[in-house]
C-alpha cells in the first residue's frame, strides 16, 4: 500500500516509538528506490559498522539526535549498466541498470536517535524530546555512507535525474556489488 503524508507521519512514529528501547539509532528510508551504500565498507553488515565507527567518536556526554546522510540521484545507463529495459524486473534490476548519478550530492536520509527525536519526517527530526539543549547534529561523509536514490526507478520517471539536478552524467559503479548480493537472496528456497 502507498501511505500519504499523514500515514507516513504515524508510521516514522511507530517506528521511533518501538526502536526507543531497542535501538540506539534509526534510519528512515522512505521509498524503495532508495539504498544505502558504503564505499568505505561494502562488506555485509557495513552500514552498522560505520555507524559505530561514527558513535566511537561521539562525545560521551553529548547527546547526537540527528546524523544526516547525503544521497546522489542516479538515472538510468551509464557504461557496464544493463540497457534491456528487461533487465529491470529482475531482483537488483534497478541498480544494475542505473549507473549514472548527478554530481550534487544533497543532504537527504536522516540517522535518528529514538530516545531524542520525538516526531520525524522523512529527511529531519521535527520535535526533540524535552531537554535544556537540544542534541547535536552530525554529517556522514558520502564515502562513508551516501543514499543511492533511484529517481528514474519507473519507466515514467526517465529523464527526473536530470531535469532535477541539470546533469546526470557522472559514472558511478559503487553499488555493482549489490546485484549479485540482492540476486543471490531472491533465489526460492532462501
Amino acid at each position: 500500500a502507498v501511505l500519504g503524508p499523514a500515514e507516513e507521519t504515524w508510521a516514522y512514529a511507530h517506528c521511533l516509538t518501538t526502536h526507543r528501547a531497542l535501538s540506539r539509532f534509526v534510519m528512515l528510508l522512505h521509498a524503495p528506490d532508495e539504498y544505502v551504500v558504503s564505499q568505505r565498507r561494502p562488506e555485509e553488515r557495513g552500514l552498522l559498522k560505520v555507524l559505530l565507527d561514527y558513535q566511537r567518536g561521539m562525545l560521551p556526554d553529548e547527546p547526537v539526535s540527528l546524523v544526516r546522510v547525503s544521497a546522489s540521484s542516479f538515472a538510468r545507463g551509464g557504461p557496464g549498466g544493463a540497457d534491456d529495459t528487461r533487465d529491470l524486473s529482475a531482483r537488483g534490476g534497478v541498480v544494475a541498470t542505473s549507473r549514472l548519478r548527478g554530481e550534487l550530492r544533497y543532504l537527504h536520509t536522516p540517522v535518528l536517535d529514538p530516545t531524542s527525536c520525538i516526531s520525524a519526517g522523512p529527511h529531519t527530526c521535527y520535535s526533540e524530546a524535552e531537554s535544556e539543549f537540544p542534541g547535536l547534529v552530525l554529517e556522514i561523509e558520502p564515502e562513508d555512507l551516501v543514499v543511492h536514490h533511484y529517481v528514474e526507478m519507473l519507466a515514467r520517471n526517465v529523464g527526473r535525474c536530470k531535469s532535477q539536478h541539470k546533469w546526470c552524467d557522472t559514472p558511478d559503479f559503487t553499488a555493482s556489488h549489490l546485484v549479485r548480493w540482492l540476486r543471490e537472496r531472491g533465489q526460492p528456497g532462501m
